[in-house]
């Protein structure tokens, strides 16, 4: 097996992650009650970003391979990991607040 379908497979699995990831934060959700829902969502972008990125990945990075897609010019899959890392930031300083 290639690196790159090692690294492919890897990047679908992290979408799988995430999209479970959001199910759980969201039953979370409705057993706290509300509680700590602004932190939780700030979770839920979070994760939206990540996946978004591993997305990102898959269709311009892998699959450029098969020239199925255009490489963007700028690389959109770093931005949105640094906006989702500014999510968790900013998620986890709303929690330690209400705790």
């Amino acid at each position: 097996m290639s690196f790159s379908l090692i690294t492919l497979w890897i990047d679908i699995a992290g979408v799988i992650i995430g999209l479970f990831s959001i199910w759980i934060i969201i039953q979370i959700k409705t057993q706290t009650g509300g509680e700590s829902t602004r932190g939780l969502n700030l979770f839920v972008w979070g994760i939206v970003l990540m996946i978004l990125a591993f997305t990102d990945s898959v269709v311009f990075l892998r699959l450029s391979l098969l020239l199925a897609f255009p490489v963007p010019p700028i690389d959109i899959h770093h931005i949105l990991m640094t906006i989702g890392m500014l999510c968790f930031v900013f998620a986890a300083k709303d929690l330690a607040q209400k705790h």
